[in-house]
């Protein structure tokens, strides 16, 4: 098929999803203009409503084929005459686009038929503008041009420029598909522009700064005052300072970071159920800091303190509240993403192929479920590009970067900062090009150590100071341990076998989380395979072979980990560091199998990964934009002043705890103790009110010893209130999982007051 014909082809479909969308409209117009009617009322059995829709279809059918061909000639012979080059396809490319926008808009979506005209009109007018003056419009053109900084930077400027057009968009209009459609036109716009003065404007343009607009998206006057004020911001720094914005580390670094924030972040951030068991944890760890407590000695604390430490200090910049705590977090999980492309740039190199890595990794990973994945996978991959950057420009400081990183991890998920440190210190030894006896080698370990070590006695440090070294082994080694020996543990899910291939068993399996476990647990042994082959064969590794080495076999250590948990959200750490693995693989073939490379990569994308892409995360996306910034739908808030912020769902009744908590506050005084029992530790966060043992989460601490400390804790402390939610299981964790602790809850404390499921106990004695 020539070039030409592509272009005929693109004008076709486009002609095709217009005639059809159109028809709706001038369907609807005749049948209440002139009262057409195809059906008699008076045969049996036919309605009012029937005889309309079949009246409507007939007028559709025959509407959408006249439109249909109406807008082909037109468009075709446009084509033809407008345009003086016939191999350039940009113009009917974009047709196609406006014509898919149009087809959304008038089939999916409430639409007003005079802003569906309006937008087809100006769609059409868009169309032989660049038809008659530009030729130069030209997807080759664009091709060379995404390889130059200049071409990236105008456009990424068009990305943030749709971003504003999107939500003006949305203020302006009810059209929805239509703003959707700026947010892809405008960066192609920006590319192609072949005008030397607009794009020197758009090579000076600050485009990162219209990120701004995500704290007023709803507010008109402010996002056309952004625009307005960059734009002259733009001319400025075109007259006085040219060309200062086309650094490397600008285009290539501070861009793609910032673009991906504003893919990633999510402006509803607030809104959704509370996950005491994802949530309330952090809450009550923070209160203990509020009190002026330390982590590990004053209260058992099953994690690394680095979230706990960061919400604090974050939370008091900006409030004690549920909202503060999900900005920091969700602000963690956008810099996991940010971390995982620059991975995935660095190790893949196909810059496309990294990009559908990071896309199915957000598809897989956001979820209602809080468990900070994407910072958890983020640090320690961090750490490793620090090395991996060693391995090509060969700077020791780099070194001691990896080794801060790798104990930050650490402090951030032990599992994935112990695995972290281990791989970098292996690598370094085994892929370094310096020869293992040498005194280079002596040096790189040198710095990877003292980056380790330093960073390491800083935190040991505090521990010895605070008296917390102990407990914190403790504690931390307590939860480690009991997860390998079984606690919270569930099966991997398996396959269904039967005497007879069913079809439809296989495309359940398609989707279920077994077969992303066992295509990640086949592509790690694959590369763990390639590498002893390589090394027996005595081959020299390649820097490139160095890198996804040593990624895969992060992966695979730290597969025992999430075989401790075996839950979906516990097998993606292991699956998100697989899928870097297979998309570099997909990558490298398509360096000589293209068709081959693309069908798997389809294969992946929309059949093995479509429960989180097509159900789950494209949804969520595009309700974002088209909503952005407004809260749709009815929610419940919690009105004490902690739970500012927060929208929760209107399924749940959110009296009883907003009764429970204020009564909890009149009854007692600030320095009073409560116990919640057996989980609920956000309540101490909400009531302002310290934990009269060192435990918040009696669950996690299940042991006898511990149940022995909180027995006691109890009686010196004395407690106001016990606050008891016996209907608070999960994971086959119940009340009887502690039944020491509940025993003699049940025994030495009677019910005051029951809000809802809480029940306020106060002791007998």
């Amino acid at each position: 098929m020539t070039d030409v014909g592509k272009k005929v082809w693109l004008v076709l479909i486009s002609s095709l999803l217009f005639g059809s969308s159109l028809s709706l409209i001038v369907t609807k117009f005749f049948i209440e203009k002139f009262n057409i009617n195809f059906l008699s009322l008076d045969m049996p059995g036919v309605s009012e409503k029937l005889a309309y829709d079949k009246t409507f279809d007939l007028l559709d059918f025959g509407f959408a084929g006249i439109l249909s061909l109406i807008f082909f000639f037109v468009n075709y012979y446009a084509a033809r005459f407008l345009s003086k080059d016939n191999e350039n396809i940009f113009a009917a490319l974009l047709l196609f686009i406006f014509s898919i926008t149009t087809f959304f808009q008038t089939h999916f979506l409430i639409f007003a038929s005079s802003q569906v005209l309006v937008m087809v009109f100006v769609f059409q007018l868009v169309y032989f503008g660049i038809l008659r003056f530009g030729e130069d419009f030209n997807l080759n053109k664009i091709s060379e041009e995404l390889r130059t900084n200049n071409g990236k930077l105008r456009f990424k400027n068009g990305i943030f420029l749709g971003f504003i057009f999107l939500l003006l968009t949305n203020l302006l209009t009810t059209i929805p598909a239509l703003s959707l459609a700026f947010l892809v036109i405008t960066p192609l716009l920006a590319i192609s522009i072949t005008t030397k003065r607009i794009q020197k404007f758009l090579e000076n343009f600050p485009g990162i700064l219209l990120i701004l607009a995500i704290l007023f998206p709803t507010n008109t006057p402010r996002l056309i005052g952004l625009l307005i004020l960059l734009v002259i911001s733009g001319i400025l720094i075109l007259k006085f300072k040219p060309g200062i914005l086309l650094k490397n580390w600008y285009v290539n670094f501070l861009n793609p970071a910032l673009i991906i924030f504003l893919v990633a972040f999510n402006p509803s951030f607030n809104v959704g159920n509370f996950d005491s068991v994802e949530e309330g944890f952090w809450l009550a760890w923070v209160q203990r800091l509020i009190n002026g407590e330390v982590l590990y000695r004053d209260a058992n604390v099953y994690h690394s303190p680095l979230i706990p430490w960061g919400m604090y200090l974050f939370s008091k910049l900006n409030g004690f509240t549920i909202h503060s705590e999900r900005l920091f977090l969700h602000l963690l999980q956008v810099s996991g993403f940010i971390i995982y492309f620059f991975f995935a740039r660095k190790v893949i190199k196909n810059t496309a192929f990294a990009i559908l890595s990071l896309f199915v990794f957000m598809a897989i990973t956001s979820s209602a479920v809080r468990n900070n994945i994407e910072i958890r996978i983020g640090l320690p991959l961090l750490s490793m590009l620090f090395l991996f950057t060693y391995f090509q420009i060969r700077k020791y400081r780099i070194l001691i970067m990896a080794g801060v990183v790798g104990v930050l991890s650490f402090l951030l998920s032990i599992e994935g900062g112990l695995v972290a440190i281990l791989v970098l210190i292996l690598s370094l030894n085994f892929f370094s090009e310096s020869k293992i006896n040498s005194k280079e080698k002596l040096k790189e370990n040198i710095y990877l150590f003292s980056g380790i070590l330093g960073s390491s006695l800083v935190f040991v440090g505090y521990l010895l100071a605070t008296n917390s070294l102990p407990p914190f082994i403790d504690q931390t080694s307590f939860y480690a341990k009991a997860f390998s020996m079984g606690y919270f543990n569930t099966p991997i899910d398996r396959s269904v076998t039967h005497a007879y291939f069913h079809f439809d068993v296989f495309d359940e399996y398609l989707d279920s989380v077994t077969i992303f476990w066992e295509i990640t647990k086949l592509t790690f042994y694959g590369f763990l395979i390639f590498g002893i082959y390589k090394f027996f064969s005595r081959k020299k590794f390649t820097t490139e072979n160095s890198m996804i080495l040593t990624t895969a076999f992060f992966g695979l250590v730290l597969t025992r980990a999430a075989l401790g948990r075996s839950d979906w959200y516990h097998l993606l750490f292991v699956s998100c560091i697989a899928l870097l693995l297979i998309f570099y693989t997909l990558s490298k073939l398509f360096e000589t199998k293209k068709l081959l490379a693309l069908a798997l990569t389809l294969f992946i994308v929309f059949v093995v990964a479509r429960p989180s892409i097509n159900n789950a995360y494209l949804n969520t996306l595009l309700f974002k934009y088209e909503t952005y910034g407004k809260v749709i739908g009815e929610y419940k808030a919690y009105y004490f002043d902690r739970g500012a912020g927060a929208l929760i769902g209107s399924e749940i009744d959110t009296q009883p705890m907003f009764e429970m908590i204020e009564y909890v506050q009149l009854n007692s005084s600030a320095n009073e103790k409560i116990f919640v029992f057996p989980w609920n530790p956000e309540v101490y966060f909400y009531a302002d009110r310290g934990n009269a043992t060192k435990i918040d989460t009696p669950y996690a601490f299940f042991s006898e010893e511990y149940q022995d400390e909180m027995i006691s804790d109890l009686q010196n402390n004395k407690p106001k209130f016990v606050i008891y939610n016996e209907g608070m299981n999960f994971g086959n964790l119940s009340t009887g999982t502690v039944r020491k602790v509940n025993e003699y809850i049940r025994s030495n404390f009677k019910t005051e007051k029951t809000f809802g499921p809480f029940q306020v106990m106060t002791p007998n004695y």
